[in-house]
């Protein structure tokens, strides 16, 4: 049964032993399930030392965000789910703690979902056969007050028996609101990242003075090695369009209100050791040539009509197809539609996780930017998903209309998943 702290009669009945709360807060805390996070461990050791001191009305969305993660006193929770999304992590961690079996016996601090008050319990399954020994009481669950088992008899299997199936119940229902209550479509897509403990990389295109209109001067078909260096520097120039520009300003808004470390390279200075470091967000298409190796196996990738100024996305289901194409013979202003692609890998190479956010053109490339920050977009996108897609590779390809040289709303066309 749980040990509430903010009923004063229910506590003056049943009392917590703050000190075995905090010993196992302790522990959990010194698990490597935790052990290593900046931001998990702190979390739950606020809410448990709040609710100790019976502050636990305190623990509001905002509150822990501002108290916890530095946001602003008025900033906007519904676009910055950073406390639900940890909130998350935590409950997931706390559960793969409890399920080491070297830990059943152990008093559980549990945060059910929808709830950012910790409860404290004795699981009756961690509990030996009823005997009149207390003594046989697991660690640290004879001091908080729960009720003894010891009692023989009859009445004492029923009370046992009563325990189980609403222990059995709860859990029931928690498993259920986690199901019903999940963070925002942008944290659950861009979740690899967020959740990585290693600084992200931006892999962004780079492009050659005067070859913005045309693919074929753009397109560089082999990313660089070590030995492209000379004295830790690139030979090749590092001209990053404006485009590419914007999109690293949205992307670095993003990840930094969620508190996630990230670094920037151009495409020429990204190296096959850079991106086994941690997870990688390559920007841009024909510009880039890791954004290139990395789609060229997939269903839909980059391709370049040779001696044309013609580029498009090839469908492999689709080879002879030209749906998806821009011809860069126009002047830019003149285009009508560009074509971009989007993905969300697990790198089998790197064995990291790969974003994708790239068109064929700039128009292209900002599209495929809004699409993959907005949430309204990313639900659209979702929900034509299996329900266990984020455990899955995921490709699509996205269309924009162009006027007047600007990017219009990005729309679905094509997804692939596997």
């Amino acid at each position: 049964m749980p040990v509430e702290s903010q009923s004063s009669a229910e506590t003056n009945r049943n009392p917590i032993d703050r000190k075995a709360v905090s010993e196992q807060l302790e522990r959990i805390l010194a698990s490597p399930l935790f052990q290593q996070s900046k931001r998990y461990s702190p979390f739950l050791r606020y809410v448990v030392e709040k609710t100790l001191a019976g502050e636990a009305n305190t623990l509001k969305e905002r509150t822990l965000g501002v108290e916890i993660f530095g946001r602003a006193p008025n900033y906007d929770s519904s676009n910055d789910p950073v406390v639900r999304v940890t909130a998350g992590e935590v409950r997931k961690r706390i559960a793969q703690y409890y399920h080491d079996s070297q830990h059943k016996g152990e008093l559980r601090i549990e945060l059910s979902p929808g709830s950012y008050v910790p409860e404290f319990l004795c699981m009756p399954e961690a509990l030996p056969l009823p005997r009149s020994d207390d003594s046989l009481l697991p660690p640290n669950c004879s001091d908080v007050g729960v009720p003894r088992m010891g009692l023989e008899g009859a009445h004492s299997r029923v009370r046992w028996v009563t325990a189980v199936i609403i222990c059995a119940l709860v859990v029931a229902a928690i498993a259920l609101r986690w199901q019903i209550q999940r963070p925002g479509v942008i944290a659950l897509w861009w979740q690899p990242a967020l959740h990585s403990t290693s600084s992200i990389l931006f892999s962004v295109g780079t492009i050659e003075p005067g070859a913005e209109l045309n693919p074929a001067l753009t397109q560089q078909s082999q990313p660089p090695s070590s030995s492209d260096t000379v004295a830790g520097d690139l030979v090749r120039n590092d001209h990053v369009g404006l485009v590419d520009a914007i999109a690293l300003e949205t992307f670095a808004t993003m990840f930094s209100s969620h508190k996630q470390s990230f670094h920037t390279l151009s495409s020429n200075r990204t190296t096959y050791d850079d991106l086994r470091v941690g997870p990688v967000v390559l920007v841009g298409g024909l510009d880039n040539p890791w954004t290139m190796r990395v789609t060229d196996p997939l269903r839909f990738h980059f391709a370049v009509l040779d001696s044309s100024k013609i580029a498009y996305i090839a469908d492999q289901q689709h080879p002879a197809s030209r749906d998806w194409q821009v011809d860069f013979a126009s002047t830019y202003s003149q285009l009508t539609k560009d074509y971009a692609i989007i993905a969300r890998l697990h790198d089998a190479t790197s064995d990291k996780p790969i974003f994708v956010v790239a068109g064929i053109g700039r128009n292209g490339t900002a599209a495929a930017v809004e699409y993959v920050t907005s949430e309204s977009n990313l639900k659209a996108l979702i929900s034509q998903l299996p329900h266990n897609w984020e455990d899955k590779n995921i490709e699509a390809v996205l269309q924009t209309r162009v006027i007047n040289g600007q990017a219009g709303p990005p729309t679905l066309v094509a997804v692939q998943v596997w």
